[in-house]
């Protein structure tokens, strides 16, 4: 069965060749309309992609229709709040309103949504029972295959002739599947490969850099996506000032960049909790699991705590299903240690997961950069000490230093840097510190502290002779 790659293939020609890639496309919908459903999210992706094909042609009338099915589709299953049927409307709203829709190509970056967003992806890998990682030239073999049986050039033609820079395409079609993880892999061997051979502003680096942002973007690392975005900005300045797409990214990252860093996002997901937010939390919390997944491991206790405060989340948004899911995750890594909630955990898994059987592997589902994004940093600086505040409450304590500094360095810009915030901020940090066994940087920044206090003769502070106390007993 070649359909099932119909779409994957189709996806990575259409920014290029988007006539080509259209047959592809129809052939899809028809065989996932008949193997997946009518309603399927699959069904809805290959509607769009063929009036996104449509629009660039020049069909615009075409691609209007196309996407109002995709519209109807949606609506009728997902909802108008979802993250797709926003981008459609948005289209539809200001581009398909005239009468004469005919003639006149949109450009790549003003033809409709290019993928929608927030729904599962169809990855044929994992509907054969597949493995992604299962070998450059296997994964390639079926690309290539699925292009002669449907009649569509070979994806391989669009990367460049050199051998080394075929993971491009490959890196493409894990995008296009929903494999970010392995995309990024491919992207960034293909970004060393062409900054080497070609140099740091080459066309093809400036692809990979742009290829890695979205990936990390719809991974839910956002700083690390925003750091690329403004590298793709900067390459794609330093080779044409003028292109327009330059300032369609800028306007882009405006939005949401920078980001909170996903280091704080265990904090301000608990902060938020206490106002009942807990939809918000869920998606920090999320962000913050794939942050501290790759930076501690998977098996880590910041990994477990944000799991168990995710499935707190959703039970209080009444989703049993998805908190079974999360407290059978916790259970699975856990066992018996004392350090968990283990037995308020199993109560609940008792009492009410019988009608959710399942495991703990996560279920075919959006990216998380399409369901969910974070807070802008600079809307989260005046509430960062609060957050270091509750992440030394759970004994996060190299996670609240690294708020207690961000909190300090927005106190200095907002009040000056001797300001007594700011020495109440070097305070918590120390004590931190001294939580870690860091006694020697405690007692630096406890006389900081002390020194603002002296400053602003306010030596007879409760918390100042509380610090001189400390540095005489255990500091000098």
């Amino acid at each position: 069965m070649i359909e099932d790659w119909a779409l994957a293939s189709a996806g990575v020609l259409m920014d290029d060749q988007p006539e080509a890639a259209l047959p592809a496309f129809k052939i899809f919908e028809r065989w996932a309309t008949a193997e997946l459903g009518p309603d399927s999210p699959a069904v809805a992706q290959a509607i769009a992609r063929q009036a996104w094909c449509e629009a660039r042609l020049g069909h615009r009338a075409e691609a209007c229709r196309l996407y109002e099915r995709a519209l109807e589709l949606l609506q009728a299953t997902v909802g108008n709040e979802n993250n797709a049927c926003k981008q459609i409307s948005e289209f539809l709203a200001s581009d398909c309103g005239e009468a004469d829709l005919e003639g006149t190509p949109l450009a790549a970056e003003a033809a409709g949504p290019h993928t929608l967003e927030g729904l599962p992806r169809f990855n044929p890998l994992r509907f054969r029972g597949g493995d992604p990682l299962a070998g450059i030239e296997a994964l390639e073999g079926r690309m290539e295959a699925a292009g002669r049986q449907l009649g569509i050039p070979s994806p391989g033609q669009l990367a460049p002739e050199e051998a080394e820079a075929q993971g491009y395409t490959l890196g493409r079609m894990m995008r296009e599947i929903g494999e970010f993880e392995i995309a990024v892999e491919v992207f960034e061997d293909y970004e060393r490969w062409a900054s080497e051979k070609y140099g740091p502003e080459h066309y093809y680096v400036l692809q990979a850099v742009h290829q890695l942002a979205y990936c990390y973007r719809r991974l839910g690392l956002f700083s690390e996506s925003c750091r690329l975005y403004q590298r793709t900005i900067d390459i794609g300045r330093s080779r044409n000032p003028e292109h327009p797409y330059n300032r369609v990214l800028e306007a882009d990252i405006e939005d949401w960049c920078p980001p909170v860093p996903e280091q704080l996002e265990y904090g301000v997901s608990l902060r938020i909790m206490e106002d009942g937010q807990f939809l918000d939390a869920a998606g920090g919390l999320e962000t913050y699991e794939v942050w501290a997944g790759r930076e501690h491991g998977t098996g880590d206790r910041y990994v477990m705590d944000a799991l168990i405060q995710r499935a707190r989340c959703h039970e209080a948004l009444g989703d049993q299903a998805e908190a079974c899911r999360l407290y059978r995750r916790v259970l699975a890594r856990v066992g018996d240690d004392g350090s968990y909630p283990v037995e308020e955990i199993e109560r609940f898994v008792a009492e009410h997961c019988q009608a959710f059987p399942g495991t703990d592997e996560e279920p075919a589902r959006a990216p998380l950069g399409e369901r969910w994004g974070p807070r802008l940093l600079a809307d989260m600086e005046p509430h960062l000490e609060s957050v270091a505040d509750v992440l030394g409450s759970v004994a996060h304590y190299d996670e609240a230093i690294a708020a207690y500094e961000a909190a300090q360095a927005w106190l200095e810009r907002d009040q000056g840097p001797h300001s007594e915030a700011v020495a109440a901020v070097l305070a918590s940090r120390a004590w931190c510190h001294t939580q870690i066994g860091e006694q020697e940087l405690a007692c630096r920044l406890y006389e900081r502290a002390l020194r603002i206090f002296e400053t602003l003769e306010r030596l007879d502070d409760e918390l100042a002779r509380s610090i001189d106390e400390y540095l005489e007993s255990s500091c000098r």
